[in-house]
């Protein structure tokens, strides 16, 4: 049976067993297409069925509005591709301030568009895991495409930005913060991402270190090594 849900974004961390409240999901990269929308429930796309591939090394899944997705992981850092129809103008969100659950679940912190480089950056201190306890999280991420327009949005407020020029927004209570990127229609588009719970600097160098570039064939191969060598250490025999 093909049990189907409705999928609004990627995070980039989650858990498991972790008491009955979800973790993480931050950094929600979320495509879409036709226009910003920053309603889950009415951006949210359905797989279409049986394109959903799901390896330790590669998850990959065709969108019913058309979008083609896969992401490669390395051990702080990820590469995704999105592979957008030629029907519809092709945004990509990053909801910064979105954890499972919270849309705006940052206390306190910043984001920083840097149009020149094709990066972004940021993070802060975030509330709503099951510890209860606050705790302080960043990314760095860069992608890899030309763009129509680039921008944020802090609350309900979407606000376009100079495309020369580097933009900072800073929060200090807890609200709705992100940018998000318009890319012409049936481009596809490569985005390398990093977390760290440090500093957005830490998430830069791992990002520098584990994902280079954007060759995610080489993320993908590296990432089979290290789950060979780690599974390799199981022996099973049988009878």
């Amino acid at each position: 049976m093909f049990i189907n849900s409705s999928i609004i974004g990627f995070g980039q961390a989650y858990t498991s067993g972790s008491g009955g409240t979800k973790c993480f999901g931050n950094f929600l990269l979320a495509p879409t297409v036709g226009k910003i929308e920053l309603d889950h429930r009415k951006r949210a796309a359905f797989a279409k069925e049986k394109t959903e591939l799901a390896k330790c090394y590669q998850y990959k899944v065709q969108l019913e509005n058309g979008i083609a997705v896969s992401v490669t992981p390395a051990h702080n850092a990820a590469i995704y591709s999105f592979e957008y129809p030629d029907s519809k103008d092709a945004y990509l969100l990053i909801d910064v301030a979105h954890k499972l659950d919270i849309d705006a679940s940052m206390r306190k912190g910043s984001l920083t568009v840097e149009p020149d480089n094709k990066s972004i950056f940021g993070g802060g201190t975030f509330f709503g895991n099951w510890s209860g306890i606050d705790w302080n999280m960043y990314f760095a991420l860069e992608f890899d495409t030309d763009f129509e327009e680039i921008g944020v949005f802090e609350g309900k407020e979407i606000c376009p930005l100079s495309p020369l020029t580097t933009s900072c927004i800073s929060i200090d209570r807890e609200k709705r913060l992100g940018a998000y990127i318009k890319f012409a229609k049936g481009t596809t588009v490569k985005v390398k991402i990093s977390i760290s719970f440090v500093s957005a600097d830490r998430a830069k160098e791992f990002l520098a270190e584990q994902v280079p570039d954007f060759n995610d064939e080489r993320v993908k191969e590296n990432a089979k090594s290290r789950w060979r060598s780690i599974l390799g250490a199981i022996d099973i025999r049988t009878d």
